[in-house]
Order: C-alpha cells, then sequence, then structure tokens
C-alpha cells in the first residue's frame, strides 16, 4: 500500500501597490518567523497571508496601509502535483471585497505558467 504524505508549502508573498512590490518576500523550508517591532505590519502580512490563500475580510476590516495595495500573489508548491501554484487576489478598497481571483500553476520546468481558471 502506498502511504501519501501530502505537502503544502507557502513558497513566496507579495504585495503589490501601485505597481510596484511593497512586500516581498520567499519562505523556506521549515520555520519561518516573521518578528519586528510593535506597528511594524507582522498582523497585515498575516492578514495578506490569509487573505491570499482563499480567506475573507470583511468590509473596512483592512489595516489603512493594507487598503491602499492593489493585489497580493502567494506562490505555493506541493508534493502531489510537483507544481508550483500561483494565487493573486486584487483588492480594490476597504469598500469593495474580491473582485477576481486568478490561479496560475507552473509544471517544473515548464517555461511559463498557464492559467487554469479564474473567478469575476
Amino acid at each position: 500500500m502506498t502511504q501519501l504524505n501530502p505537502n503544502l508549502m507557502i513558497r513566496r508573498l507579495k504585495i503589490v501597490k501601485s505597481g510596484s512590490a511593497v512586500f516581498d518576500e520567499y519562505f523556506h523550508r521549515g520555520l519561518n518567523i516573521i518578528r519586528g517591532q510593535n506597528s511594524s505590519g507582522k498582523s497585515t502580512i498575516m492578514d495578506f497571508l490569509y487573505y491570499s490563500l482563499g480567506g475573507d475580510v470583511e468590509k473596512g476590516h483592512w489595516r489603512e496601509a493594507a487598503a491602499g495595495c492593489d493585489s497580493v500573489i502567494v506562490e505555493i508548491s506541493a508534493n502531489i502535483s510537483r507544481s508550483m501554484i500561483v494565487f493573486i487576489r486584487l483588492l480594490v478598497s476597504t469598500l469593495k471585497a474580491l473582485t477576481r481571483s486568478v490561479c496560475r500553476v507552473t509544471e517544473h520546468g515548464s517555461p511559463r505558467p498557464r492559467q487554469v481558471g479564474s473567478l469575476a
């Protein structure tokens, strides 16, 4: 009998504002620690991570600095499919929730991602 050991790993989190990255970090295997002074954005980063993975942040609950951002991008690898999965979620404002979600899958060795679906 084959035993499955599913594994999902966040590889990168990128937050974009006005076309420029305001946060762009790569994560490594094992424990990753996000630390900083009070009010430095640790909880905001976690909110963006939660949102990028499909969580809903209620209207008016984005912090002021986060509400001004355009999109959040998360790259995930999964050992079952041996693919890199990229989720892109757009932020419109604190008054509007998600407008679109795009998922791209890159096969190992493929030069370009292929789009597999979107929600309007």
